[in-house]
């Protein structure tokens, strides 16, 4: 019997979980909406948005075949037909890196990837939730978990700098 209760109170606490992770997750795309004609973002239109090429994204970013939004703002400078989101906030097209919609100055899209915990890098440069990881080595760059990670010659705590 105990075993019994510790199944099922597992299996409640995973479709809690479930679920919370679905509201998180499709909440943006919920405040997207498109007629034949039209497309709105939390109940006001989008202007100039074309509704039959209209896509939503993941994580608050939409396009059609030639704009892309982020929550539904514009992103003035963004390639649509390259754009793309990858996860976490993070969206690239084929010039420009973004996080939560903010272009991430200097980050080199073609070699941009996502790391763990809220890091990135390019071949340059390291990121932290957008921000640049000042003296970071990105060629040795590593996340350790926690928030910590490490290049071959200091360590971070969440993007700063913790070691001399």
């Amino acid at each position: 019997m105990n075993r019994f209760v510790c199944i099922m109170l597992f299996s409640l606490l995973q479709l809690c979980a479930d679920a919370q992770g679905w509201r998180e997750h499709d909440h943006h795309k919920a405040e997207y909406y498109k007629t034949s004609f039209e497309v709105f973002y939390g109940g006001k239109p989008l202007k100039d948005a074309n509704a039959s090429t209209f896509k939503v994204l993941e994580n608050g970013y939409a396009k059609d075949a030639f704009r892309v939004y982020y929550r539904g703002r514009l992103l003035k400078d963004a390639n649509a037909s390259a754009f793309k989101a990858i996860r976490h906030g993070y969206a690239k097209d084929a010039f420009r890196v973004y996080y939560h919609g903010k272009h991430i100055k200097d980050a080199n899209a073609s070699t941009f990837k996502l790391l763990k915990e809220g890091y990135s890098k390019d071949s340059f440069r390291v990121f932290y939730r957008g921000e640049l990881v000042k003296g970071a080595n990105a060629s040795t760059f590593k996340v350790d978990g926690h928030g910590y990670a490490k290049d071959n010659f200091r360590a971070f705590y969440k993007g700063k700098c913790i070691s001399k």
